[in-house]
């Protein structure tokens, strides 16, 4: 984004916070989709695997909260890890595997190699290769989704209802913190949102250096600590939005624009 323009506003810059694209999205689905022909072509898919890749083609690869696909591709790449990474996974106290994955970039490395041995899946007979296992997560995910949310076209399977963002009170006071709220971004976009809703941004700012410093900024939460206050959550929309207020730097306190003031509190010294 940096690169495409020759001028970087910083009204730009605060766009570039909440950029819904990704790199990793824009890397991984077309190798979802090659396999998916590969295996059409060869004659060895499946209506599922057939009806999955019609849905990811639709997805323009942004994560934005009216988005049907990203669900669908983030369940593939859950998948995906899984299913290549078997090699690594050990058993867990109830039996079941747990993985200690490696990042997505040695996933995309790999990908490079279609005929690694680090694709086929102890599970099976077979040895797999990058498309074949491609393919399946894919499909796999589709079939999983489908169980799960139901038909692809509900709102089910929108990204605002599948990932959210939690602020948290410090204490982790339930009634005190802000749950399930609706975000623009994903995993590897520049304002990162978490499966668990724990991972994002706190405070975002812009700040213009110059004679006189310039800057915008919001954080997830409000003016005010007191939970009953009006003004305990007076950003979270805001921030939420992508939307950033500018930072004042009164050096007096006539400098201050008295429109803005609701209230004062005055310290006296004890005397």
């Amino acid at each position: 984004m940096l690169r495409s323009r020759a001028k970087v506003t910083p009204d730009d810059m605060r766009k570039f916070q909440t950029d819904p694209g990704s790199a990793r999205a824009d890397a991984f689905v077309p190798l979802f989709l090659a396999a998916a022909r590969r295996a059409d072509s060869a004659g060895a898919s499946t209506p599922a695997l057939k009806r999955a890749a019609v849905l990811l083609g639709e997805w323009d690869r942004l994560y934005v909260r009216e988005n049907q696909r990203a669900t669908l591709f983030e369940a593939a790449m859950v998948d995906l890890a899984r299913r290549t990474w078997d090699e690594l996974s050990t058993p867990g106290s109830d039996g079941t595997p747990e993985f200690i994955l490696p990042e997505t970039q040695q996933l995309l490395r790999l990908s490079t190699y279609p005929e690694s041995e680090w694709w086929d899946h102890r599970g099976t007979p077979a040895r797999e290769t990058r498309d074949a296992i491609f393919a399946a997560s894919l499909e796999a995910a589709y079939t999983k989704l489908l169980k799960e949310k139901g038909d692809p076209s509900t709102d089910s399977w929108l990204w605002s209802n599948n990932r959210h963002a939690n602020i948290a009170h410090l204490l982790q006071i339930g009634p005190f913190s802000a749950k399930k709220i609706s975000v623009q971004g994903g995993p590897s976009t520049l304002s990162p949102s978490g499966g668990d809703g724990k991972q994002g941004a706190s405070w975002r700012m812009v700040v213009e250096l110059g004679p006189e410093v310039r800057a915008w900024g919001v954080y997830p939460g409000g003016q005010s600590g007191a939970p009953s206050s009006a003004r305990y959550r007076d950003r979270l929309s805001r921030w939420t939005m992508g939307q950033l207020e500018p930072i004042l730097f009164p050096r007096t306190a006539d400098e201050i624009d008295r429109g803005r003031i609701i209230s004062t509190l005055t310290l006296n010294p004890p005397r």
